[in-house]
């Protein structure tokens, strides 16, 4: 009977739009969970509007996780004015999620979300004691002052990545009871300085950007993951002097890893927006700092839906915010 009414008072729609008559745009009423909120393992990401959505939404609704699978496989459906997400894989405690609701969602009038929204949940973790003892010693090249863990190879379990003063960027598959697999060794041409793991070429695994300095010189290099944490280093970017945080949002709403270095010499926090595949355009300062900046973390700090800045200055002690607009 619903969906009888519903098909009835489409037409309806149809008429007004050719009367020149202003329907209603659709918003967002509710989030499930909220912003900043923790989802269950075998939870599901919802968002609720305004009006009733049109089945081709579901493109609309994606979600990112900096530690598996980049990009997460699922399946988004729409029932009435409710758009879902559930994941293939289950979440895992502790992950940090970026969700994306772009402006291919639209009600049945096709009329589209005004705006795209961006926010972040958690993973939820269960009840433990919080005391921790040594159970294994893992042996890394040279000085390794850089370390990040990750699902890499897909198989559910947080593998790692280091990268040291010398240039050898290093992957270790976790077996799945913490114990790791033998390095697989990188050599990069200049000192990293920060990386960070992300699905930047949205094909479902995580990839890794490093940043670093050889001589007078910056640059910013993605490695593609193949799914089997066996990585590619493609084109280097040139970036500005000294960069010292690497970070990556879905800055622009496009449903995409846009990538934010906080470039230490040149005093400025630069954005570099991806183009879907990984590639990344011209940077744009998004703040310039009147003293040094060494570090840059993203986050809907005003609660807009979509994702601001905030840069540390060393110089004065003092946190720069940027809010998206």
């Amino acid at each position: 009977m619903k969906h009888l009414l519903l098909n009835a008072l489409q037409p309806l729609g149809l008429l007004l739009l050719s009367a020149g008559i202003a329907l209603a745009q659709p918003t967002v009423t509710a989030l499930m969970p909220a912003r900043n909120g923790m989802v269950t393992r075998n939870g599901s990401v919802s968002v609720t509007f305004s009006n009733v959505l049109d089945a081709s939404s579901t493109a609309a609704l994606r979600v990112f996780s900096a530690q598996q699978g980049g990009k997460k496989a699922g399946q988004a459906v729409v029932v009435g004015n409710q758009l879902t997400f559930t994941p293939t894989k289950s979440f895992l405690p502790g992950e940090n999620l970026w969700v994306t609701l772009t402006t291919a969602a639209r009600d049945q009038n096709n009329i589209t979300l005004a705006q795209p929204q961006v926010w972040q949940l958690s993973g939820a973790v269960t009840s433990s004691p919080g005391t921790f003892s040594r159970t294994a010693t893992i042996a890394l090249p040279g000085i390794a002052d850089l370390l990040a863990t990750g699902d890499l190879d897909g198989d559910g379990d947080l593998d790692i990545v280091s990268a040291n003063t010398t240039g050898v960027l290093s992957v270790q598959s976790n077996d799945g009871t913490g114990t790791f697999a033998a390095r697989a060794d990188m050599v990069m041409t200049y000192t990293p300085r920060a990386l960070n793991l992300g699905d930047v070429d949205g094909d479902g695994d995580l990839d890794v950007v490093v940043t670093g300095s050889s001589t007078q010189l910056s640059y910013c290099t993605v490695f593609t993951n193949d799914g089997q944490a066996t990585f590619t280093a493609q084109a280097t970017l040139g970036v500005g002097l000294a960069s010292t945080t690497v970070g990556l949002a879905d800055l622009d709403g496009d449903s995409d890893l846009d990538l934010v270095l906080s470039e230490e010499n040149y005093r400025a926090v630069t954005m570099y927006p991806n183009n879907g595949t990984g590639t990344f355009g011209t940077g744009s300062a998004v703040k310039s700092l009147a003293t040094f900046g060494t570090s840059v973390i993203a986050g809907d700090i005003d609660n807009d839906g979509d994702l601001d800045l905030l840069a540390f200055n060393t110089s004065t002690n003092q946190v720069n915010i940027r809010l998206n607009t």
